[in-house]
């Protein structure tokens, strides 16, 4: 692709998802000095628009992180870019959050990059993310399990941060550089295989492209053909709502023969992202359908971690909650506060994982993503509430594993559940989970066990 080729492309993309506005604020521009960041800078000083530039310096490979800066200044005076370099303490960070080094540095990165967005008034922070990083997203989130919005990959924007190299590839983002005689820097670090990532794009995705030559630019348009039914998907859940009268968080009752009337072969998923901001989990939206579906079963209620669902003949009533301390307990693993008495957690385990380091019941192993999670809480049983066990495909009502294990009505209520951002991952001292699954000889890994 020849250079202007490449940058009408740009310059189209930009344009096409309103990224970006000529001639208005500055924007800041994220620079590793890698290929990617290199081309971002270079194609958009070139389209005119003013830019600042934005380097991390995170100092995890040494000399290596050092050249990166150099090489970062070098640039940025040879294109007459105002730059900023940080220096981030990411040991820190860890410490501070018990998260891995991954997610420490792209905390780090963000809050700087919103930080000093703001600071110089930019109108958004452009970031160089590639047509061959959604196809890496499509794979990651459809080997973790996802619904469509995840397979739809990176958004071409996202709030204040943008990205206008979505359209284009890393072969062509290549050919540009190359044609305009323009260095980068290589990150050591990319060419190894510790981070899943780094796995999917130097394993996964060639092998798959030996096997079916063409299958990346295939992909591609599987993404972006899967986003545009996203957006569509969005924008007619959005309507429904509007006319059921649900507004996102905002208590609001729902009308059951309105509800019934839309016509779906999968009310559970319809009620689910209906009700996704009042706290409503996949397990308690199969119930409230079953529910919906037995007029012999109105009248019941359903508890979310923030509201509360009357589900009367009629309607279903939706009101906030006032939950007290001893019904839910706001979870942080590496201070624990508030669950001491509770729960002791090693958020850093010196070997690999074993499965006789935990009984499943009484002591669990988490994967270490489940620190990434907004909403961790311990709290007591709910009427519907259901879990997938570990070992089974399907949900279980908790209650029923309650009658299994002979548990009476003060043990009912007595028994904590761990909840993470609405789905239940440990019936402490019965059951755990599928979610946050360890792998044997893993070491991304916390143990949680319960205080006797």
């Amino acid at each position: 692709m020849q250079g202007q080729e490449f940058i009408s492309r740009v310059d189209g993309y930009i344009w096409s998802n309103a990224l970006l506005v000529s001639g208005g604020r500055p924007v800041l521009v994220t620079l590793s000095g890698g290929a990617d960041s290199v081309a971002l800078l270079r194609v958009l000083v070139a389209l005119g628009y003013e830019c600042i530039a934005a380097h991390c310096n995170f100092h995890l490979r040494g000399e290596e992180s050092d050249r990166d800066e150099r090489f970062a200044v070098s640039l940025c005076r040879l294109l007459g870019v105002r730059l900023v370099v940080k220096h981030m303490d990411v040991e820190a960070r860890q410490r501070e959050r018990g998260i891995s080094v991954e997610m420490a540095c792209r905390e780090l990165r963000y809050e700087w990059f919103a930080a000093m967005a703001s600071e110089f008034g930019c109108q958004a922070i452009a970031v160089a993310h590639h047509a061959d990083d959604n196809v890496e997203t499509f794979f990651l989130n459809a080997l973790r399990g996802t619904g469509i919005a995840g397979l739809a990959g990176m958004k071409p924007r996202n709030g204040n941060i943008v990205r206008p190299l979505l359209g284009v590839t890393r072969s062509e983002i290549e050919e540009y550089l190359n044609e305009l005689g323009q260095p980068y820097v290589v990150d050591s670090t990319n060419l190894e295989n510790d981070y899943k990532r780094n796995r999917v794009r130097n394993v996964i995705v060639p092998a798959v492209e030996r096997e079916f030559p063409g299958a990346r630019k295939t992909l591609q348009s599987t993404v972006e053909h899967t986003r545009e039914c996203a957006d569509l998907y969005r924008d007619l859940l959005g309507d429904l709502k509007s006319r059921l009268g649900i507004a996102d968080g905002a208590e609001c009752r729902v009308g059951v023969k309105e509800l019934l009337a839309v016509k779906t072969s999968n009310m559970a998923l319809l009620v689910h992202d209906l009700l996704d901001s009042y706290g409503v989990s996949h397990e308690q939206s199969e119930y409230i359908a079953e529910i919906l579906s037995s007029k012999s079963r109105k009248g019941q209620k359903i508890h979310t971690s923030s509201h509360t669902l009357s589900i009367r003949e009629q309607y279903v009533i939706i009101e906030k909650n006032s939950i007290g301390i001893n019904d839910q307990i706001q979870v942080d693993f590496s201070a624990l506060h508030g669950v001491k008495e509770i729960l002791e957690v090693n958020t850093a385990p010196t070997k690999p994982f074993a499965p006789k380091m935990c009984d499943g019941k009484g002591s669990v192993a988490l994967h270490k993503d489940v620190l990434k999670c907004e909403n961790v809480v311990l709290r007591h049983w709910r009427e519907g509430d259901r879990m997938r066990p570990f070992g089974m495909r399907g949900t279980r009502l908790v209650s029923d594993m309650f009658s299994d294990a002979k548990y009476g009505p003060v043990a009912r209520r007595a028994a904590w559940l761990l909840d993470v951002d609405g789905e239940i991952v440990w019936v402490l001292g019965l059951r755990s989970g599928n979610s946050f699954k360890v792998d044997v000889g893993s070491t991304d890994y916390i143990l949680v066990n319960t205080k006797k």
